[in-house]
């Protein structure tokens, strides 16, 4: 289940990197492509795995001394095994990498995007400009990016997006809503009853009033911060993973969090 999420959400066009140990065979052939490491940190694979890991068999089965593949077999529990062989003498994979036309490929691959970061410009309007280059596309089209302000969408379509995201999270929390207009009621209850009939025709009877419609204030501000204390930590943790993300300003957050509140 958790796979198969992960492979929606990398079907949307996302980087998803995932850290594996000894996968199944099905969950092994989710994966494009695969950086392999052996003890030391030593890369011993980096690239495509193709369908059914056959560049990865392909490129281990090169080394000398290395146990044929056959189709039965897992690819991820073969190459480990193939990686802890016990007999002398092992190879050494990644000296095998090294000299591989996958590593030719990775590092041309990195020079490439380097002459491209390099042309990158700054305009004077202030946005800056980064350049990319997607896997297969050849190394003279690159194609341009532009963030302005530091966020995806502009300020307009963050705030739609938070005002609709906020509207739906207290709809979805009927007993956070039911609760606080309760003790509203019964505050404005307890108050009313209090100074019922209240004579404001003297002084006494002035001040006493402006004094209720101050407790009225005061206590309808402790009960919603003591209330809202819930809500903001259920919500902590995905403003924190948003905000780290540039997913919108930390600004429009709060002013809709109080227009939502109110």
């Amino acid at each position: 289940g958790v796979m198969r999420g992960i492979t929606n959400v990398a079907r949307t066009g996302r980087t998803v990197i995932c850290t594996i140990h000894q996968p199944s065979k099905m969950l092994f052939s989710m994966f494009q492509s695969l950086l392999l490491l052996r003890k030391g940190g030593q890369v011993v694979f980096f690239g495509e795995l193709g369908e059914d890991a056959v560049n990865l068999v392909h490129h281990l089965q090169c080394a000398e001394g290395v146990v044929t593949f056959e189709r039965r077999m897992n690819p991820a529990t073969w190459m480990l095994d193939a990686l802890e062989a016990p007999s002398p003498p092992a190879p050494d994979f990644a000296e095998h990498y090294l000299c591989s036309d996958l590593h030719a490929a990775a590092l041309a691959e990195i020079e490439a995007i380097r002459a491209c970061a390099g042309t990158a410009t700054t305009p004077a309007g202030g946005a800056a400009t980064a350049t990319a280059i997607s896997k297969g596309r050849p190394a003279g089209t690159a194609v341009v990016v532009k963030a302005a302000r530091g966020y995806a969408a502009p300020y307009r379509t963050q705030l739609y997006e938070l005002t609709k995201k906020f509207m739906m999270i207290y709809w979805r929390c009927p007993q956070y809503n039911f609760t606080r207009i309760l003790l509203v009621l019964a505050l404005s209850v307890l108050l009313g009853l209090a100074y019922l009939q209240l004579d404001q025709t003297n002084q006494a009877g002035v001040f006493s009033a402006v004094a209720v419609q101050f407790i009225s204030l005061v206590f309808l501000g402790i009960l919603n911060l003591n209330s809202v204390q819930s809500m903001i930590v259920t919500e902590r943790a995905v403003f924190y993973r948003e905000r780290a993300a540039n997913m919108y300003s930390s600004l429009l957050y709060g002013v809709v969090l109080g227009f939502a509140e109110l």
